[in-house]
């Protein structure tokens, strides 16, 4: 009877072992983002990408599906989201149309929904205002830490001690 238990205790600690590497391994949520865009004080046209970048970086596009509006508020409407992979997102983003940067760029927060008109420029190569969350009263935020989840060691020594400790008796 002894050693079946000392199977499941080895089995149960195995699976913690294992279930706990994947959990570490899950990426922060995106940003989202919607609202009016004008294009050199036009209602930018359908069939316009708007670009997200990070760092240089493309992080996500959306493309302009009714005149003057890049994504939408309703709950199951597209938005543009930002998401780098499992790389964790935090800092600020800026928006491209054609080369030309919008007049905001946000600072990111995982896991919120904001709603930023953009005015581009033919030329503009800068933001000239930085949206935080908290300044927008059109954020919806479920703000989670961004940084990405780490692997406890803690559970690892456990098990291996268990398994060490029951090991040890069955000799």
């Amino acid at each position: 009877m002894r050693p079946l238990i000392n199977r499941y205790i080895l089995c149960i600690a195995i699976l913690s072992i294992v279930f706990l590497q994947i959990s570490s391994a899950i990426p922060p949520l995106p940003s989202e983002f919607y609202g009016n865009i004008q294009i050199d004080e036009k209602p930018a046209q359908v069939g316009l990408m708007v670009i997200a970048k990070l760092d240089n970086k493309e992080c996500g596009n959306i493309t302009v599906k009714k005149e003057g509006i890049y994504g939408g508020e309703s709950t199951f409407d597209q938005r543009l989201i930002v998401s780098c992979g499992d790389v964790p997102v935090s800092g600020t983003v800026t928006f491209w149309v054609n080369g030309n940067c919008a007049d905001k760029a946000a600072v990111l927060s995982a896991g919120s929904s904001q709603k930023i008109d953009l005015n581009v420029r033919t030329g503009n190569k800068a933001p000239s205002i930085v949206v935080t969350p908290g300044e927008n009263e059109n954020i919806f935020s479920n703000s989670v830490p961004t940084k990405k989840a780490t692997f406890t060691v803690i559970p690892i020594i456990v098990s291996i001690l268990l398994i060490c400790i029951f090991m040890r008796r069955k000799l």
